[in-house]
């Protein structure tokens, strides 16, 4: 990725030793402002990220707009509204202005609906999405029935992708007749 964003977010998981070592890397990289996701609340963690170069910690959970307001504070707003999403646990990038993503430096060669399915389940980390809402977000039919085979075929399509730039990852886990987590 020869440009650099304006900002840098990277979430943490407790099972993940070396988030710091990959927010290094992002410091190395760019002089964006990096924000770090944190789901564990722990202080410790969060004595760290600043240490390691973090300009914000954000507990998770918190509201969407929330952390809009959050990152909007970080975003300098002469610069173009690049932002990278890294996920330091399976080294996933997703740069919203270029809709792009990125899996351990694999691309990922992804159509509008799979990208904004990928990005939205990535932002929602943890939590089951509902499969109407996934539907209501490729701006499909308004009732389940109707959506799911269209949905379900762009999912597997995305995990198929995902699996051939890290075999045996598959981060998309279907919650029978509920919806689906990301789990990284």
């Amino acid at each position: 990725m020869g440009r650099h964003p304006a900002l840098v977010l990277i979430q943490h998981h407790a099972s993940d030793p070396g988030w710091h070592s990959a927010m290094g890397g992002v410091r190395r990289a760019c002089r964006a402002p990096v924000v770090l996701l944190q789901a564990d609340h722990d202080p410790h963690v969060r004595a760290e990220a600043y240490r390691h170069g973090a300009d914000e910690v954000i507990g998770l959970p918190c509201s969407e707009a929330e952390l809009r307001r959050r990152v909007a504070c970080h975003l300098d707003h002469s610069m173009a509204k690049s932002l990278w999403v890294f996920l330091a646990p399976m080294g996933l990038q997703l740069d919203y202005e270029m809709q792009t993503a990125r899996l351990n430096g694999c691309e990922l060669l992804l159509t509008p609906s799979e990208f904004k399915l990928l990005g939205y389940l990535a932002r929602r980390s943890g939590d089951i999405v509902p499969k109407l809402e996934l539907i209501g977000l490729l701006g499909g039919p308004s009732t389940e029935s109707d959506g799911t085979s269209t949905l379900e075929t762009h999912l597997s399509r995305l995990r198929k992708k995902m699996r051939g730039c890290a075999p045996g990852c598959d981060p998309i886990e279907a919650i029978n007749r509920v919806g689906y987590r990301f789990n990284p």
